[in-house]
């Protein structure tokens, strides 16, 4: 196991719901540490956080709750974006001190856009990454989604969403994840409104079309750039060069041919998800993936899945393979 993922979200008691161990700013430390000397070792190793301060959170949702407040701003309004922000500064100070590398999942706020510059000035190894939902959606858009759109770190504003494309643009965040948490139906999804929802939503599917849709079609971004951010930049940081990532002597023939002026109309039958729905139903999205090659074999096809689940295999990172830098 080379990725180690710290959710600094759950306190004790949650975190056992999921199976998972609460991380106290020992543990951080302690996994850390043990992550840098992996790496000192020459394994592609990579440390993981979920920035978000529960302390402050479950006292914001509680006051929340006794306002009567019911709506997505509200999933917001609980999770304040100081709650990602001071948990970023406090992984950022542990990583700067054991001088080693962090990876920053589904990045959301904006002054978490400039605390990762500001690392990357003193030379720290700071990856960041943000997910399409993030891009597309605003803490505003109850009237578009609902209780759709509750999701851990939540949709926040306009201004937070301007600073993510930004960083995009100028390499501030070289990576783009899906962050598919969920297959479950929408009549779970949304439960009794804002605070019995379930958090997230299904997500593999949608990422590339709906990128090439809202980065690439709108000039945010060039189409080589998006690839840089979906394939690339995401092999390179797991230690998955020279086998995957690119289209080159000794890669694989992992290949995806998008048909740039293609439109669907999205219904959730489209992703081939397990849920019944999606953020992006209704959305008539123009650039769509058309054949899908791994290893030189086609294993989808015009929107069906063509493959055999046999032909998957695990990708051993072994301890020859440097972190890239």
């Amino acid at each position: 196991m080379c990725s180690f993922k710290f959710y600094m979200a759950y306190t004790e008691d949650e975190a056992k719901v999921f199976g998972i161990i609460a991380v106290d700013d020992g543990l951080l430390y302690e996994g850390f540490k043990k992550v840098r000397d992996m790496i000192a070792e020459g394994y592609p190793c990579l440390a993981m956080v979920h920035a978000e301060n529960m302390e402050i959170i479950h006292r914001e949702k509680k006051r929340l709750i006794a306002e009567g407040r019911n709506d997505l701003k509200a999933w917001t309004d609980a999770r304040p974006e100081f709650c990602e922000e001071e948990c970023l500064r406090r992984a950022f100070f542990f990583i700067e001190e054991l001088g080693s590398r962090l990876y920053v999942v589904h990045l959301t706020v904006a002054k978490g856009v400039d605390l990762v510059r500001e690392m990357h000035r003193r030379g720290v190894d700071i990856i960041a990454e943000t997910c399409p939902h993030y891009l597309t959606y605003t803490k505003h858009d109850h009237d578009k989604i609902g209780f759709l759109g509750k999701v851990n770190p939540p949709l926040r504003d306009t201004v937070d969403q301007e600073k993510l494309w930004e960083a995009l643009q100028d390499g501030t965040i070289n990576n783009i994840g899906a962050d598919h948490s969920t297959v479950v139906p929408r009549k779970d999804k949304v439960g009794d409104g804002i605070w019995s929802a379930i958090p997230g939503f299904p997500m593999t599917g949608c990422s590339l079309p709906v990128m090439l849709h809202v980065a690439v079609h709108t000039g945010r971004l060039s189409f080589e750039r998006l690839v840089e951010l979906t394939s690339y930049n995401v092999a390179r940081t797991y230690g998955l060069l020279p086998q995957k990532g690119d289209i080159a002597p000794g890669f694989d023939a992992d290949i995806v041919l998008v048909d740039l002026e293609k439109v669907r109309h999205v219904t959730p039958e489209v992703w081939h998800s397990a849920a019944d729905w999606s953020l992006y139903d209704g959305w008539d999205l123009k650039g769509w993936p058309v054949r899908t090659m791994v290893r030189g074999v086609t294993v989808a096809l015009d929107g069906e899945i063509v493959g055999s689940q046999e032909h998957g295999q695990y990708i051993p990172r072994d301890i020859q393979k440097k972190p890239a830098a």
